[in-house]
């Protein structure tokens, strides 16, 4: 008999051990071949001479050593002990060089083991082991090598590396290798970095450390090395900033925070940071210089404490520009509201200044006496003209769908149900045809139960190939009727939703009808003088217009097509007077945003002025009141301001300026 290969005997395996389970015991051609109820292969139902008619070899040598243990000296009994070990043996051998081809080279070794044990002088095997043998031995040594680089990658990440790139180059396909050699290599450069950053430490480069730190991970944790470093810096700078300056504190946060230190550190070195900032903000406030106070507060507002600040909300108060915009004269003869587009400006500035585009305040005051200029800016206009027109911009015809009717229609879902009920009779016969064909099957190999032997009528329901059909012959019937109760289930839903399914719709008609559409205008414009003063100075004089345009359709209207006559309502001219009044602040905003700034920048020359005289404490409070009272913007301007209050202060504002401190160094 030729022994079966693969998967296919573990399944004949399957089927003989199914069959077993149906043999009933009192079958007496379930014995094994020596009919002694004490042997192993009796007791479970299944003889070695099944499992070889099966093809499971394996199990068979274990049925026949169990039978020649129980007769010493029987030839017999020996002769089918070494059969079935060298049809075993030779399987696996099989088995084995099937998993070398598919490379799977540690199946391979495991199957060609199995089969030494088996019969280790087997044709079939010594000739697998002569083929295969010195790869699998080599493949074994890789692995090995293998598993000592991997406890390496963690201790001494570099000698992982060098070793896994030896094995990468004797076993370039290997996956694993790869990847360990990847892992090794990122934390050997992880580590390499940890040293670079502990040099740099140790030599007083403490930003190149941090830097070096920022790499010394893998897999978003650091490495051992790094974290040693780590509590090394925050024990460094703890102790350091209990008796540093600002400066040094100022440094010291900024590292912690960089470097990704502990909460515990960062938060102590930020307290110490925040208190010496609000002390000297005291001071600064005690001498008058309340918008450098006020850079101290915003410097300690901004490392996330809590924190009064009372010095920088009086400086943006004193320090922002302070527009009076008095009520506009009209000299249109009483066609704008002055009060009404003063009262606009106002708005229109103060909606900017709340979203820190402006730094400015308005009030409908004058300025207080003594009070002529800078920061106090007077506002003044005379609307001069105002125009409302209105009239015919266009007319066109468009032509307008609508349901004119509705219609009796097939229902397309009838249809489609029709579709699928034909399917599924057509299944449900396919499925009946199937259940009778199995039910016949099952019939015939029934009535082979009994033949005719040389003594009569011979029993073979005992014979296990034959219990084996009948059991397969009844798994089929039971499917087949299985499927054809799910095909009748299924023809009666889809005949019950032919049942449920209207068998025609109404669908709709259309139609067109030519609609005549007339296209309306309205414009409004109102023109006014204004004039910005800083004291004597004229800030500003000009002309501003703001407009606004109406449209809107008109036609004879068609209810059935959604048409309303006048589908727009028509704005009446007092509407489009305050419209075109907020299209003129809108305007008028932007150029008294530019005028305030423009009159601010008195405050920076001031500032240059005090630092040109070797004056640095009147230099810092004008750059200061300068940047709170301009917008929080990037100008050319505030960024110089920013420059000199580094130099002047030993750090940058904590405000929008332009200016980056790394240009600096």
């Amino acid at each position: 008999m030729t022994p079966s290969r693969g998967t296919a005997a573990f399944a004949i395996a399957a089927l003989v051990a199914l069959a077993a389970a149906l043999i009933p015991t009192s079958c007496a051609a379930a014995r094994s071949v020596s009919g002694d109820a004490n042997d192993p292969g009796a007791r479970s139902g299944v003889t070695g001479d099944d499992y070889m008619s099966a093809g499971d070899f394996d199990r068979a040598s274990v049925v026949f050593e169990q039978d020649a243990a129980l007769r010493p000296g029987d030839s017999a009994a020996a002769e089918k002990v070494r059969t079935a070990k060298r049809l075993a043996a030779q399987g696996h051998a099989e088995l084995a060089a099937a998993a070398y081809d598919r490379n799977e080279l540690e199946r391979a070794a495991f199957e060609l083991e199995v089969a030494e044990r088996f019969d280790r002088d087997a044709d079939p095997v010594r000739r697998v082991r002569t083929a295969i043998g010195p790869k699998l031995r080599s493949v074994r040594g890789l692995t090995d090598e293998k598993a000592r680089a991997k406890e390496l990658v963690s201790s001494d990440p570099q000698a992982a590396a060098e070793a896994l790139a030896d094995l990468r180059r004797r076993a370039p396909y290997d996956p694993e290798i790869a990847e360990l050699l990847l892992l090794a290599t990122r934390r050997a450069g992880a580590d390499a970095a940890a040293a670079r950053a502990e040099a740099a430490w140790g030599a007083g480069v403490r930003r190149r450390a941090v830097e070096h730190l920022a790499v010394a991970e893998t897999g978003g944790a650091p490495t051992p090395r790094a974290a040693a470093l780590r509590r090394r810096m925050e024990s460094d700078l703890v102790a350091e900033s209990a008796n540093s300056e600002l400066p040094a504190l100022r440094d010291a946060f900024s590292l912690a925070r960089d470097a990704g230190l502990s909460p515990a550190a960062t938060d102590t070195i930020r307290d110490r940071l925040v208190d010496l900032l609000l002390r000297e903000a005291r001071k600064l406030e005690t001498a008058g210089r309340i918008a450098t106070a006020a850079l101290f507060e915003l410097e300690a507002a901004t490392t996330g404490a809590r924190v009064d600040t009372r010095n920088l909300d009086r400086a943006r108060g004193e320090r922002a520009v302070v527009l009076h915009v008095l009520p506009f004269d009209d000299a249109t003869g009483g066609g704008v509201d002055g009060l009404r587009l003063a009262r606009a400006v106002r708005d229109r500035v103060a909606l900017e200044a709340a979203d820190g585009t402006a730094a400015l305040r308005t009030t409908a005051d004058a300025p207080p006496a003594g009070a002529l200029g800078f920061p106090h800016l007077l506002v003044t206009g005379v609307a001069t003209a105002q125009r409302i027109t209105a009239g015919r911009a266009g007319r066109e015809m468009r032509n307008v769908r609508y349901v004119a009717g509705t219609r009796d229609a097939a229902n397309p879902a009838t249809s489609k149900l029709n579709d699928q009920l034909t399917a599924a009779r057509a299944r449900l016969a396919r499925a009946r045809d199937a259940s009778a064909a199995a039910e016949t099957s099952l019939r015939h190999l029934k009535s082979l139960g009994f033949g005719t032997g040389p003594g009569g009528l011979v029993g073979s329901e005992g014979d296990v190939a034959y219990r084996t059909r009948i059991a397969s012959a009844e798994a089929a019937l039971e499917n087949a009727r299985r499927s054809e109760k799910n095909a009748a289930s299924e023809e009666f839903d889809v005949r019950q939703r032919i049942l449920e399914t209207p068998a025609t719709v109404s669908e709709a008609e259309w139609a067109e009808r030519p609609i005549e559409v007339t296209t309306m205008i309205k414009t409004a414009e109102i023109s006014a003088r204004v004039k910005v003063m800083d004291g004597a100075t004229t800030m500003l004089d000009e002309q501003v217009t703001g407009s606004e345009v109406h449209r809107e359709t008109v036609s004879s209207g068609f209810a059935e097509g959604g048409i309303p006559a006048d589908a727009d309502d028509t704005p009446d001219d007092a509407v489009m007077s305050a419209k075109a009044a907020d299209q003129l602040a809108q305007a008028l905003a932007g150029k008294l945003r530019a005028v305030a700034e423009l009159a601010a920048r008195r405050l920076l020359e001031d500032a240059r002025a005090a630092e040109r005289r070797n004056d640095p404490a009147a230099a810092a409070e004008g750059y200061a009141g300068y940047l709170l009272s301009t917008s929080d913007t990037a100008t050319p301007q505030r960024a110089d301001a920013a420059r000199a209050l580094h130099e002047i202060l030993g750090a940058p504002p904590a405000l929008r300026t332009g200016y980056s401190p790394e240009i600096r160094r």
